[in-house]
């Protein structure tokens, strides 16, 4: 049996950001990172990821504190978001006029996990474990975590293993589901016309396409609709035109660059974060839908505030229950507001009423000519 004060349970980008800022504020804490396997991180040298994540100013500034942003050479720059609505409404957002350089940058998920990575471990308070979870039982004194040949004690469980969350399921931590019957399509494109660090997002009936820029004139799209299945079975050629296509020639033709994959949208509502010795983090906690690209941004500022808390205390007060009730109170309020608002925006664009469809592009040609909400709009949004 391995004695821990912490274990993080799953070390995608979320757990690895929170780790690392755990273990470099508090260098007294034995942290283990659980994986079923050991990480094999992607060698990117030569092609791009095929996940890419726009990072809010907010958690850029994070990453670079705790020492897990990257260097910029792979990055894109967001600094316009031009949104389009059927009937020709638009609704173009500028940083400059928020006084800002950028809205965000765009980060392959491999080239930021293999940062995290190379920091994590340069620290030797953090221990790489493996194996499958097959019990999770809590007692008055630690949390008892057991795998198939192993087991493992902590004070306190951060679980940050995914939206399917096996840590969330030993918690017994109430969940409803809705599926959008939906589908997320990703894939990065070379562009014909620069994109000229702008950002193009297109609602139409239901369906939504964006264009993410990436460093050089390339893209990332994520489509959300529901005959992606059909999607991922074109030709190169022909789903390079229909992506063009639904993006108005915006940015000429395309050039596929990595193979199209695609999944599943829905969204997970949480009771609460936190039970028993055990608190959840990133889409272990939450998912929400793509249209605002602000999934992972959520995770880091789990990540973020949880570290925050527990940076300072003494180990054997982790799993204090009062603790855990204080992130669960600023995080709950501040995840639901987003959510209410993405699956509020994906409601309204996906409804097919006349009135309905007047509505929000009467909204969108309303709020395109008012500055000083579009100022208020993007001084929020690049907050979180």
């Amino acid at each position: 049996m391995q004695n821990f004060d912490i274990i993080v349970v799953g070390g995608g980008l979320v757990g690895a950001a929170f780790a690392l800022d755990l273990a470099t504020q508090n260098p007294k804490l034995e942290i283990g990172l659980l994986e079923p396997k050991p990480v094999q991180l992607p060698d990117l040298s030569g092609t791009l990821d095929n996940k890419i994540y726009a990072i809010s100013p907010l958690n850029l500034e994070y990453l670079d504190a705790i020492g897990g942003l990257p260097p910029k050479d792979r990055m894109g720059v967001i600094q316009k978001m031009d949104i389009f609505g059927d009937n020709k409404s638009n609704l173009l957002f500028d940083a400059k006029l928020a006084n800002q350089f950028l809205l965000a940058k765009t980060v392959e998920y491999g080239y930021l996990q293999q940062h995290l990575y190379k920091k994590l471990k340069d620290l030797i308070n953090i221990n790489f474990i493996y194996g499958h979870i097959e019990n999770i039982i809590i007692n008055e004194q630690h949390a008892l975590l057991k795998c198939h040949n192993t087991s493992y004690t902590a004070q306190l469980i951060v679980g940050s293993d995914g939206a399917n969350s096996v840590v969330r399921k030993y918690a017994k931590i109430e969940t409803k589901l809705i599926d959008y019957k939906q589908g997320g399509l990703v894939a990065n494109f070379e562009c014909e016309l620069p994109h000229k660090n702008t950002a193009y997002q297109w609602f139409n009936q239901g369906n939504t396409l964006a264009y993410l820029p990436l460093a050089g004139n390339k893209i990332s799209i994520v489509w959300s609709c529901q005959n992606y299945k059909e999607l991922l079975n074109l030709d190169s050629n022909t789903l390079c035109e229909k992506v063009a296509a639904a993006g108005s020639y915006k940015l000429g033709t395309l050039k596929l660059l990595t193979p199209a994959v695609a999944f599943p949208l829905r969204l997970y509502i949480l009771e609460k974060l936190n039970a028993n010795r055990v608190v959840l983090i990133g889409d272990a906690a939450h998912t929400i839908h793509p249209l605002a690209g602000q999934g992972l941004n959520l995770g880091f500022s789990d990540a973020r505030r949880l570290a925050l808390i527990l940076g300072k205390v003494p180990q054997y007060q982790l799993g204090d229950e009062a603790l855990l009730a204080k992130f669960n109170a600023k995080r709950l309020p501040f995840i639901y507001q987003m959510q209410l608002v993405c699956h509020g925006l994906h409601h309204l664009f996906d409804s097919r009423q006349l009135a309905v469809r007047n509505l929000r592009n009467l909204g969108l040609n309303l709020i395109n000519n008012l500055p000083n909400i579009k100022k208020h709009l993007i001084s929020g949004a690049i907050k979180y």
